[in-house]
């Protein structure tokens, strides 16, 4: 059993697995086991890596205009 802990979301009307988010519009809890059990059970990683050359922010100051 990858998902151990299934629960049902009713505002979205699906089941996920509580530990990686993974979700399913089964209706039927051992469809959704099914369902999610095609799946490794992996919490989605956040990449931390900087951005590239050319992909960062620029800062732009105004500046007043005097007549």
């Amino acid at each position: 059993m990858k998902h151990l802990v299934i629960r049902w979301n009713p505002a979205t009307k699906e089941y996920f697995c509580l530990k990686c988010g993974r979700t399913s519009k089964e209706v039927a809890i051992q469809d959704a086991r099914e369902k999610l059990e095609q799946y490794e059970c992996e919490i989605p990683s956040v990449d931390t890596a900087s951005p590239g050359p050319g992909t960062g922010t620029v800062r732009l100051i105004k500046k007043s205009y005097k007549s």
